[in-house]
């Protein structure tokens, strides 16, 4: 009698499961599936602008963002990402894999360059993959002692404490000054709150308004 109650636990029990991930399953779906225009469009974005928001930065592809906190100071630069469907018809987001590989430099001085001294450096590879029950597998990324959530394509997700960051132009390592006077650096708050008033006065700043793109140019001096 046991082994049938038993039995009939374990049948109730997986369609109920079965059906309360089929349901969510689609959903989602429901929501990504005809969604490869957003995914297109911010794999366009990345290459295009600097974006922030009160969760995320994303640096434009090939240029160095920098972040720094009482850890240190970062440099990171996204070089490339992709996808595991190239052909945009066969895109299902909650089965799609996701991969960036990014470069980084970090100073516990928190001295402003990267060619001298004593700094740490190297390469990674952020991803995401898809698991049982869409359950997701993350590979975030590293940066020293610093540690961030990813997601595709060029999305950070900063350390949850206080910390400044700043979007630059630059392609070349070398030519990183985290004391540069015209530098903006962006107070960028913990638990997900709004970042304090942007001094470029938008969140999206196109890449040849960041100091170092195409030259010389830059933003007017933090107020």
């Amino acid at each position: 009698m046991m082994r049938k109650e038993l039995r009939f636990l374990l049948i109730y029990l997986f369609c109920n499961v079965s059906l309360a991930f089929g349901a969510e399953e689609k959903d989602f779906v429901g929501y990504h599936e005809n969604r490869i225009e957003a995914v297109l469009s911010k794999e366009k974005e990345a290459y295009e602008f600097a974006v922030l928001n009160h969760a995320t930065i994303s640096p434009p592809m090939g240029k160095w963002a920098l972040l720094r906190n009482d850890e240190g100071l970062c440099a990171i630069r996204f070089n490339k990402f992709w996808r595991s469907h190239v052909d945009d018809k066969d895109f299902r987001y909650s089965h799609e894999e996701f991969f960036a590989n990014y470069e980084w430099y970090f100073r516990s001085d928190r001295v402003g360059k990267f060619v001298d001294g004593d700094f740490q450096s190297g390469k990674g590879l952020a991803s995401i993959k898809p698991q049982i029950w869409r359950f997701e597998r993350k590979m975030g990324i590293k940066c020293g002692s610093m540690k961030f959530d990813w997601a595709y394509p060029n999305r950070i997700f900063p350390p949850k404490k206080a910390h400044e960051m700043a979007f630059t132009g630059w392609a070349d390592i070398s030519d990183i000054n985290a004391n540069e006077k015209s530098l903006i650096w962006i107070d960028h708050l913990p638990e997900f709150r709004e970042p304090s008033p942007s001094p470029y006065g938008k969140y999206k700043v196109p890449v040849n308004e960041l100091l170092g793109a195409g030259g010389n140019q830059s933003l007017p001096s933090k107020p």
